[in-house]
């Protein structure tokens, strides 16, 4: 069964291989109707110009709609970034024009988690969690005492 399929993610950088990459990317391979929702920017590496920069470009891209290895990926004007996550608009604007059956967001302690547990008993789509380094990223760095609260709420 084909379906229709919204992968969001707070920032989406194919030169890099992560799953957000992947993952879009088979599931178009299947036949799915497949479009990444992120920011219109890359993640907010250490010293990113030294580091990433030098394989990424310019940390900041322009807005866009396009199609890149049969996957639509739309970059949205990114508002906020609070502990390295995106805070960016376009949920309801994609929702309504897409009508995805499956929502998957990558990054369970996100905004965009959030917005999308929020807006699924209105839209009716089933939605996936992903999280790769929840678990180690926790503690890393960062005000402790802010994300203890934030996933106190967030849980």
């Amino acid at each position: 069964m084909r379906s229709k399929i919204l992968f969001v993610v707070d920032y989406y950088q194919p030169k890099l291989g992560y799953g957000s990459y992947y993952i879009p990317k088979s599931l178009a391979k299947l036949g799915n109707e497949v479009t990444i929702l992120t920011s219109n920017f890359y993640y907010p590496f250490p010293k990113y110009e030294e580091t990433a920069g030098k394989i990424l470009g310019p940390r900041e891209l322009k807005i866009s709609d396009t199609i890149h290895n049969k996957v639509r990926v739309v970059r949205v004007k990114l508002i906020a970034e609070i502990f390295t996550r995106a805070i960016f608009g376009g949920q309801l604007k994609y929702l309504k024009e897409i009508k995805p059956e499956i929502v998957i967001v990558d990054k369970t302690a996100s905004y965009q988690a959030i917005v999308f547990s929020f807006l699924k008993p209105f839209f009716k789509y089933r939605l996936v969690s992903i999280d790769a380094h929840l678990p180690s990223g926790f503690k890393a760095e960062g005000n402790q005492l802010a994300k203890a609260i934030f996933y106190f709420f967030f849980r």
